[in-house]
C-alpha cells in the first residue's frame, strides 16, 4: 500500500474511532440526565423511569397526567413557551426548576405574578456547610413534600410575588436575599422566611416552581431528604415522567454528541443509507484501485 492510501485509511479510521468515543462517553453537562458526574442527574434517575427529550416537541399530546421537568438555563423561545402553556392547560404537570430567572418568561406567559427572584438566597445559620447551602426545614402538607423533613439547597434563589396559600416550602427565618450579590448580609436585606417551592393549579394542569435545580444533582442526593423530592414529583402523574434537555447549558462535548446523534438519525433514513453505501463503496474502490505508474 502506497503512503497516500495508507494516510487516507489512517485518517478515516481515526475519525471513525474518535466519533465512536465521543458518542459513547458519558455527557458532562450540568443537569444532563445521563451525566454520572457530580453535576449530573443520572444517579437520581436510575431508580425512576424517565423519558429524556431533546426538544419539547418530542412530547406528544394528550398531556393529561404527564409530568415534565424543565430547567431553563437559556431564554425560552416563543414556540417553546406556547408548548409549555398548552402542556399545563391541557392537564400536564410542569416542574419548573430555576435560579437564573429564565423561567420568568413562562410565568408571564401564564399570567402569573410569581417570579424567580434571580438573587442569591443565603442562610448563615440554618445551612449545611456554608451560607450558600441553606437547609429548608419548613413545609406545608402536600404530595410534593410528603415524608420530607429537610432539603439542602445549593446556591438557590427565592420566589417573589407568590401568595402564601400557594407556597409549600420556605427557607428559615435566618435566611436573607443577597440583593447586591456580595455574599454577606447588608442593611436593607430582609431576613426570611422566603418561599422556595410553590404549587399552582393552572387550567386543567399544575405548575410546580422550585427555586433551585441543584437539589436534584448527583452530589446532593445524600444530603437531607433531597432524594425523596424527585420521587414525590414523579409520583404525581400516571402517564409518564419527562425531562427536557433542550434548555440546558451546552458545552463542546454535548454539542458534538447532539451532532453525532442527529447524524445517526439521518443515516437510518433512505437517503442517508444510500449515501452511506455509496461512500463505503467509494472508499473501498479507492483503496483497491490499482495505482497507475507514470
Amino acid at each position: 500500500m502506497d503512503l497516500r492510501r495508507f494516510l487516507s485509511l489512517l485518517t478515516l479510521l481515526v475519525t471513525i474511532t474518535l466519533g465512536i468515543v465521543v458518542y459513547l462517553v458519558p455527557p458532562n453537562g450540568d443537569f444532563q440526565a445521563d451525566n454520572p458526574y457530580w453535576n449530573g442527574l443520572k444517579s437520581e434517575f436510575e431508580t425512576i423511569e424517565i423519558t429524556k427529550t431533546k426538544s419539547l416537541m418530542d412530547i406528544s399530546p394528550p398531556y393529561t397526567d404527564k409530568v415534565l421537568m424543565v430547567i431553563p438555563y437559556q431564554e425560552i423561545s416563543t414556540n417553546d413557551l406556547k408548548i409549555l402553556d398548552d402542556f399545563i392547560n391541557d392537564g400536564g404537570i410542569l416542574i419548573l426548576a430555576d435560579d437564573f430567572g429564565h423561567g420568568n418568561l413562562l410565568l408571564s406567559q401564564l399570567g402569573l405574578e410569581v417570579r424567580f427572584a434571580n438573587t442569591p438566597l443565603l442562610d448563615p445559620v440554618i445551612c449545611h456547610t456554608n451560607r450558600w447551602l441553606p437547609i429548608i426545614v419548613r413545609f406545608a402538607t402536600d404530595p410534593v413534600t410528603a415524608d420530607i423533613t429537610e432539603l439542602v439547597f445549593n446556591h438557590p434563589t427565592s420566589l417573589i410575588g407568590v401568595s402564601e396559600q400557594d407556597v409549600i416550602a420556605w427557607s428559615s427565618s435566618m435566611s436573607f436575599s443577597d440583593a447586591n450579590n456580595n455574599g454577606k448580609w447588608d442593611n436593607g436585606e430582609e431576613f426570611g422566611p422566603y418561599p422556595v417551592i410553590a404549587r399552582y393549579h393552572q387550567g386543567n394542569g399544575q405548575l410546580i416552581l422550585i427555586s433551585d435545580p441543584s437539589v436534584f444533582i448527583n452530589s446532593n442526593q445524600n444530603l437531607g431528604d433531597n432524594s425523596i423530592l424527585l420521587g414525590n414529583i414523579a409520583g404525581l402523574g400516571e402517564n409518564g415522567f419527562f425531562i427536557d434537555q433542550s434548555l440546558l447549558p451546552s458545552n463542546e462535548l454535548v454539542l458534538a454528541q447532539v451532532l453525532l446523534h442527529n447524524l445517526r438519525q439521518w443515516l437510518v433514513t433512505p437517503t442517508g443509507t444510500i449515501l452511506l453505501i455509496i461512500a463505503v463503496i467509494g472508499a473501498v474502490m479507492m483503496l483497491l484501485w490499482p495505482i497507475r505508474k507514470i
